[in-house]
């Protein structure tokens, strides 16, 4: 079968699953795969018309960053600005308006399951009798579930599983958040009460972390339009943020991050720690990320702004918001020790939606946060969106090595933003100074 032949094949069998498959469909799990599967067999088709300009002169060692980025745009054949957004609503983190199931290698925990391990764990008291579970649309890496238990003798208790996929892209787990997030916690920062972390995988699938559910909602659209609460929650993230990077770093429990480009005490150890990890799951060559580490190398600081703890994941889609007050903040799974910066410049695109940098700025530093030059902001901004392209080729990597734990979500994650958050990388590294 040639490559007009395969197209013409592929466009019966997406146009077959629009309009006889998907709208037979009530499951969210099953309309979500659909739609992931299409999109995959969309890029496959595209992908056989596509000139061949990956081994153009352009993409050898030396080429400079803009004409590396010029041919990795021209490759993907669209505007590839606002990924960040499409990349955290479409694979089911973000706004969470994604219905996205977890894994299918992996079943959702099963209510009996649950009460099981439960009175196992409190031997001396058989609690709870009941267990509602609903799964909810997980991020990059987690299963999150929303349990309600009940039982005579205690009040009904609503709490939160986050649970370890089968496959870290960046090597995270729950027990890695577990002890600096009780930590935390004690201290008085926004974060729901942990409960338990079980860390051994036969007992409910994979490792899981329980904490006290918390009322209100991620999604920013629900209090943004209104001026006066924008304000408001603007003002309360900046002091959070500038609560977080206060902490006494040595006084809390040692922070062991497995996260690429989380380990090291100066930001040029950290870009060779990401880039140690980029070796790894380098699954064929590709000379944009190769570019952007000569970029990072060149631009690294070299000590912290201010060392800290570092959420490594702080926006509005980790805060979680009731009533126009933070109730929480969310999804520690990248926090480690390292420079406050890392937030700042993570934290500021969403930012920047709502308020000029400048009065976010004035506001963190009223609370006792740091100021930081825009070349630094620009390196760490460089540096956190190449962390995310690189999670995206691990899943690729995973993929071709023949993996058979990934499931559709994984897979449409890693092959629709890889290549993007790239791009936007090589977009930031390049854009003027501010």
């Amino acid at each position: 079968m040639n490559d007009d032949q395969a197209g013409k094949l592929l466009h019966i069998i997406i146009r077959d699953i629009a309009t006889v498959l998907s709208p037979e469909l009530s499951s969210p799990r099953a309309q979500f795969t659909a739609g992931a599967v299409t999109s995959l067999l969309q890029a496959i088709a595209a992908a056989g018309t596509e000139p061949n300009i990956s081994n153009t002169r352009t993409e050898g060692a030396g080429a400079d960053l803009a004409a590396l980025l010029a041919v990795a745009e021209a490759r993907r054949g669209h505007d590839a600005a606002g990924d960040r957004d499409s990349a955290y609503s479409e694979s089911g983190s973000g706004l969470q308006r994604s219905v996205a199931a977890a894994s299918g290698t992996l079943p959702p925990i099963q209510a009996d399951e649950l009460i099981a391990y439960l009175k196992a764990r409190n031997a001396n008291d058989h609690w709870p009798d009941r267990a509602e579970i609903r799964q909810v649309a997980g991020g990059f890496s987690k299963q999150t579930f929303l349990v309600e238990l009940s039982g005579a003798g205690h009040p009904a208790q609503s709490i939160v599983l986050r649970r370890d996929l089968p496959f870290a892209p960046l090597r995270s787990s729950v027990t890695d958040e577990y002890r600096i997030l009780k930590a935390v916690g004690e201290r008085g920062l926004a974060v729901p009460r942990v409960l338990w972390c079980e860390a051994d995988a036969g007992a409910l699938g994979a490792a899981t972390l329980a904490v006290e559910r918390v009322a209100g909602t991620c999604d920013a659209t629900t209090w943004s339009a209104d001026p006066a609460i924008a304000a408001g929650v603007i003002r309360q993230t900046a002091q959070l943020l500038a609560s977080l990077h206060q902490l006494p770093v040595d006084e809390l429990p040692a922070t062991v991050s497995r996260v690429p480009g989380a380990v090291g005490t100066t930001p040029p150890e950290m870009v060779a720690d990401i880039q140690s990890y980029w070796n790894q799951v380098r699954f064929e060559p590709n000379a944009l990320v190769d570019g952007l580490f000569d970029w990072l190398h060149a631009h690294a600081p070299a000590g912290f702004v201010r060392r800290a703890l570092v959420h490594g994941d702080f926006g509005f889609h980790n805060l979680l918001i009731a009533d126009g007050r933070i109730q929480a903040l969310l999804d520690w799974e990248f926090v480690h020790v390292g420079d406050a910066a890392e937030d700042l410049a993570y934290a500021r695109p969403f930012v920047e939606k709502l308020v000029a940098w400048d009065d976010f700025r004035a506001l963190y530093r009223q609370y006792g946060g740091v100021d930081v030059d825009a070349g630094t902001m620009r390196f760490y901004a460089v540096l956190g969106t190449l962390r995310v392209a690189i999670g995206c080729f691990a899943i690729l990597d995973e993929l071709y090595r023949g993996d058979a734990r990934l499931d559709s979500k994984l897979v449409y994650v890693g092959h629709s933003f890889g290549e993007q958050f790239a791009i936007d990388a090589a977009r930031t590294a390049l854009s003027p100074s501010d």
